[in-house]
């Protein structure tokens, strides 16, 4: 059932994949060719169907879309030794 599903969404589907704040050009670029290496996507579809979005933008999203108007939430997250409060 696993093989047939991913046939039918291999070429419907983008990745976007999280990453700690700090990470920029150099640490996406290794997870994209890791994504490659994995034979996810080839080179060329790589660069357009892979995204990065930080934890902290990942986290916001998350909040945004989970918490009703006028609700008030508090994430903290821990993690390698820092922490952050949204």
């Amino acid at each position: 059932m696993g093989k047939e599903l991913w046939e039918g969404l291999e070429g419907k589907i983008d990745l976007i994949l999280s990453h700690p704040n700090g990470w920029e050009g150099r640490q996406q670029e290794f997870l994209r060719k890791s994504v490659v290496q994995a034979s996810i996507f080839t080179e060329e579809e790589a660069l357009s169907r892979v995204s990065f979005v930080t934890e902290g933008e990942a986290t916001f999203n998350f909040c945004m879309t989970n918490t009703k108007s006028g609700e008030s939430l508090k994430v903290l997250v821990f993690a390698f030794g820092s922490e952050d409060t949204f």
